[in-house]
C-alpha cells in the first residue's frame, strides 16, 4: 500500500509540475518527423535486407 501512495505522489507530482511547453512541441514534432521518415524509408531498407514489412500483399 505505500508503494501505492508514493506512486500516485509521484504521478501528481509530475503533473502539476510546470511544463516547458516548447520542449513538449519540439519532442512531438520530432516524434512526427521520425514516423514521417521511418514510414517512407522502412519499405526500402526491409528489403535491402530482405524483411517482409506491412506492405506485402495483405489487401
Amino acid at each position: 500500500m505505500d508503494i501505492f501512495a508514493v506512486g500516485l505522489m509521484a504521478i501528481l507530482g509530475l503533473l502539476l509540475t510546470p511544463i516547458p511547453w516548447s520542449f513538449v512541441v519540439l519532442l512531438l514534432g520530432l516524434t512526427l518527423v521520425y514516423l514521417l521518415l521511418l514510414d517512407v524509408i522502412k519499405v526500402p531498407i526491409m528489403s535491402k535486407i530482405g524483411i517482409q514489412g506491412d506492405r506485402d500483399k495483405t489487401l
